[in-house]
């Protein structure tokens, strides 16, 4: 992501279909995604329980942390909302091209695979 993040534009293609292009900040704000950043124990079980929650489309691990997205900022706010007490920290953050590019290629898998 860091090359793609130095392009002047850029395009995602999966499976032979154009996902998106445009500048970076262009695909980011086509996404239309809202993004949380947690950090607690277990990242991973919580990450599975969060993928089952509705408004969450991805839960992924950056480093020491997860982002956790979705397009719809509401019902994202509210699943996530059961899990903002200690032991998790929770933090709203921009949405990076990794996050859009994990978006859009799980959506593309499943469009493939449905």
């Amino acid at each position: 992501m860091d090359e793609a993040e130095r392009c002047h534009r850029l395009a995602y293609i999966a499976y032979g279909k154009l996902l998106t292009y445009g500048t970076v900040a262009d695909v980011i704000v086509q996404a239309q995604l809202t993004t949380w950043s947690v950090s607690g124990p277990d990242l991973q079980q919580l990450a599975e329980i969060l993928r089952q929650q509705a408004g969450v489309q991805q839960a992924v691990a950056f480093g020491d942390r997860l982002h956790v997205s979705g397009d719809d900022p509401v019902a994202l706010e509210a699943s996530v909302s059961a899990f903002c007490a200690p032991p998790y920290e929770w933090q709203r953050v921009s949405t990076s091209l990794e996050d859009v590019f994990i978006h859009l290629m799980h959506r593309s898998s499943n469009e493939v695979t449905s």
